[in-house]
């Protein structure tokens, strides 16, 4: 799923969606010292209160929220000749109501397999419902109900204890309130399958997972829950490896005006690339692009076999082909030097020079105006060159 369809299916989590339609809902509570199930319940979704009702479409909006390969990452499952979660999640899709629990149940099970724990205790909370998607883009009414499975997990919190005043019995009190606060607002992770795509329909092939922290997916959970490849390369992992490409291929040291000019050049690809094409699919870079993005920003490389040596050094696959996307998220390079810090736009590096001055090092800056320090405009000093 690209991120236009994941945005189109996220609008439809509300009540009075005729788009998406919530069939059942399912919750079970674990405590945090045990792997038992302390309380699980079944009940139709139109049958909750509205409060209840709007308070799980609010959660099930979190889980879709964020970035692709920053919290949301499409997975394949890993063939395997035992029955696996894939197999259950597609038996879930129809089966009666108490069957599809018991799926559910052996699902969380395996996510505390091996004395696995929680600081808190989690509510899973799982939805069978059906999107309504159109086969094709020039004919919405032409539609098509693709049934999937949604699983939200969170933590609970416990009320803090306060002193309250009792206006009937004008007295002081301390409250006592036992019960468990589920915090929907931040859901620890969740999924969705079938993947549903534009076209293609449901693809029982892939899960759409959801991380709740960015580029941390939980690999426990992929690999013994999901039974998908933990091979999960998240932008910051795409970032870092393009990073050590460029060194490689810079011989570890340039002029920031050609990082700057590497960053201008992909942008400029990306917005090219979304201007010609409808689906809003990832713009990818092979060796050839990063060839001419190097060579069109004033690096010279000795062909592509150049690059793709640097791939094949670096990643292992001279064919491995970057997300353009991901790159350009990383927006700040740090600098990182005696006595500063600073952070520093990737495409405003031109602006950033080193140069020898009466015998010392310095980092030389162009800005747009006067600096100020606690309110305080900092002296401007002509220095010769």
């Amino acid at each position: 799923m690209n991120k236009k369809e994941i945005a189109s299916m996220r609008k439809e989590f509300k009540s009075d969606s005729y788009k998406l339609r919530i069939k059942d809902i399912y919750t079970v509570y674990v405590q945090k010292d045990s792997d038992e199930i302390y309380h699980a319940q079944y009940n139709p979704f139109s049958m909750l209160d509205l409060d209840q009702q709007e308070l799980f479409l609010k959660n099930f909006k979190k889980v879709f929220s964020g970035n692709i390969d920053e919290k949301l990452f499409e997975l394949k499952f890993v063939p395997n000749n035992k029955a696996t979660a894939q197999d259950h999640l597609i038996e879930s899709i129809h089966c009666e109501s108490d069957r599809w629990q018991e799926l559910m149940i052996n699902l969380i099970k395996s996510n505390f397999q091996d004395g696995r724990r929680y600081d808190e205790d989690v509510v899973f909370t799982f939805i069978r419902a059906e999107y309504y998607i159109a086969t094709n883009k020039k004919e919405e009414e032409n539609t098509v109900k693709e049934p999937f499975i949604f699983c939200s997990m969170n933590k609970t919190t416990q009320p803090k204890k306060a002193l309250l005043f009792d206006y009937v019995n004008k007295e002081y009190k301390s409250n006592l309130v036992l019960d468990a606060m589920i915090n929907l607002t931040s859901p620890i992770q969740g999924f969705m399958f079938p993947t549903i795509q534009q076209g293609v329909n449901a693809d029982v092939n892939h899960v759409l997972y959801s991380t709740g922290k960015k580029n941390l997916p939980d690999l426990f959970f992929v690999k013994s829950v999901l039974n998908c490849d933990t091979e999960i390369v998240t932008t910051d992992t795409e970032v870092a490896l393009f990073n050590q490409v460029l060194i490689n291929l810079l011989g570890g040291k340039t002029n920031p005006k050609v990082i700057s000019n590497v960053y201008h050049k992909i942008e400029s690809i990306v917005e090219i690339e979304h201007e010609a094409e409808e689906d809003n699919e990832p713009v990818m870079l092979d060796y050839k692009d990063i060839n001419h993005i190097l060579v069109a920003s004033g690096v010279e490389v000795e062909g592509t076999d150049t690059v793709k040596h640097a791939l094949k050094e670096v990643v292992d696959n001279e064919l491995y082909e970057f997300k353009a996307e991901n790159l350009m998220k990383n927006k700040k390079i740090t600098i990182e030097t005696e006595p500063v810090k600073l952070s520093v736009e990737a495409q405003n590096l031109e602006k950033v020079r080193q140069v020898q001055h009466e015998g010392k090092l310095c980092l030389v800056i162009e800005i747009d105006k006067n600096v100020q320090v606690n309110g305080l405009t900092i002296e401007t000093e002509t220095v010769k060159e």
